[in-house]
C-alpha cells in the first residue's frame, strides 16, 4: 500500500506497507508427545530371567483359564436338592451347602476374582 502525501500541489510518496499478513511457519515436533522407549542391552541371564516369568506368567493365565472354562461349565439344579458346595480347610474343619442361592454367590465371586486374575496376569504378560 502506497501512502501518498501532497504539499503545496506535488505529491509525493511517503510511505510504503504491505498489506499482506506475514505468516510465519512454526513446526511443532510431534516426538515429543510420543514416549520413545529405548530397549535396554540385557545380558544373557537378564533375557533368560525374562523367559523363565514369561513362562511362569503363561502357566498361570492357562491354568485360571481352564478354572474359569469349568466354573462356565458347571450347572446348578433347579431343585436346590442335587447341588453341593464343600469346603475343608487344614485343620480337618468341614463346610458344605446344598442351598442354591448360596452356591450361585460362592460361584459368581469366584467367576469375578479369578476374572480379575486373568486380567492382571494379561497386563503383567509384555515383551
Amino acid at each position: 500500500m502506497t501512502i501518498k502525501t501532497e504539499q503545496n500541489g506535488t505529491s509525493s510518496k511517503a510511505a510504503t506497507t504491505s498489506t499482506k499478513p506475514e505468516h510465519s511457519i512454526v513446526q511443532v515436533s510431534q516426538k515429543s508427545d510420543e514416549k520413545i522407549q529405548e530397549k535396554p542391552n540385557l545380558t544373557f541371564n537378564q533375557r533368560s530371567e525374562k523367559v523363565k516369568n514369561l513362562f511362569s506368567l503363561l502357566d498361570k493365565h492357562e491354568k485360571l483359564s481352564e478354572t474359569r472354562d469349568n466354573l462356565n461349565n458347571f450347572k446348578l439344579s433347579a431343585d436346590g436338592h442335587t447341588g453341593k458346595l464343600s469346603m475343608a480347610d487344614n485343620h480337618g474343619s468341614n463346610f458344605s451347602t446344598s442351598n442354591p442361592s448360596v452356591i450361585a454367590d460362592v460361584l459368581a465371586l469366584i467367576k469375578k476374582v479369578v476374572d480379575n486374575q486373568i486380567k492382571d496376569l494379561e497386563e503383567q504378560i509384555n515383551f
